[in-house]
């Protein structure tokens, strides 16, 4: 099947899922996370082994799964607890590995890993933040559906709009795939489709989150959006993959899928936080 076929007929299936979790919220939501977040381990941790540094899996997977529960809790101590824990265990394999060259680079590298993950958090701190006067649950997955709308929409129309258009190329030694043209379709259209999800989801809920505050987010969501996709990029061509995983047809890994996302997710979480604290609003 063509590439270009398959990207559609994976995102036609998996956008509806996402945006349906998205809505159920919960332990749906959290479990989703959890999932996610751990392949996305094992991913990283595949291309940190190209690059001979050692990454400690299982750990990783255990304390990845203690982070993102104790978050989904709101248990912040454990979640520093656990991130202390997990680099003294480094600390230990190194010291009792016996060779102190190279430990610099395994700790740090475990250490970028474990980080990838946390990064998942912010998917749940967006779902669960605000209490919403539509109903009774929290109106975060309003905002988490509006992300996903704009970033994915950014990942599409700058895949076609460079395959039909890309002329000038953004980074190629970087992403070769990557042109400015690209970019400029991904922008408008990213930000555009985030901006009418956002107003459709947020005008009764949130009449004062307006077309400024959605337009302000959209574009910063956009261009943390392509530091994300950039920046796991440059790690894959350090690593000599070309896809972090094969899970997803057309798409590759779910870092493939979610590298936009990964860094978009965090920059909305504090521009949420600084729009909400700022209008007086309840925010977590």
């Amino acid at each position: 099947m063509n590439q270009k076929i398959q990207r559609v007929v994976t995102a036609v299936v998996l956008v509806p899922l996402a945006i349906g979790l998205t809505y159920l919220s919960g332990w749906f939501f959290l479990c989703t996370v959890i999932l996610l977040s751990s392949m996305a381990i094992v991913e990283m941790s595949k291309m940190a082994r190209k690059t001979a540094k050692s990454p400690q899996v299982v750990p990783l997977l255990v304390a990845n799964l203690a982070i993102q529960t104790m978050a989904y809790y709101r248990s912040w101590y454990l979640v520093l607890g656990t991130v202390f824990l997990f680099l003294v265990i480094l600390y230990l394999v190194e010291i009792f590995r016996g060779n102190p060259d190279g430990s610099m680079s395994r700790i740090g590298g475990n250490l970028y890993i474990l980080g990838i993950g946390m990064l998942f958090v912010f998917f749940m701190l967006i779902e669960t933040c605000s209490p919403d006067p539509m109903g009774t649950k929290a109106s975060g997955w309003r905002f988490m559906t509006t992300l996903l709308a704009g970033i994915w929409s950014f990942d599409t129309f700058s895949y076609f709009g460079g395959t039909f258009f890309g002329r000038h190329k953004m980074a190629p030694k970087i992403s070769p795939g990557k042109t400015w043209e690209g970019f400029v379709a991904g922008l408008v259209f990213g930000v555009g489709v985030f901006v009418i999800v956002g107003w459709l989801l947020l005008r009764n809920a949130h009449p004062w989150f307006g077309w400024i505050k959605l337009t302000a987010s959209g574009i910063c969501i956009v261009l943390l959006g392509t530091i994300g996709d950039l920046g796991e990029s440059l790690l894959k061509r350090d690593s000599r993959m070309k896809d972090s995983g094969n899970i997803l047809a057309g798409h590759g890994g779910v870092l493939d899928r979610l590298d936009s996302l990964l860094v978009a997710a965090p920059g909305f979480f504090f521009i949420l936080a600084y729009f909400f604290l700022s209008s007086g609003k309840v925010f977590l």
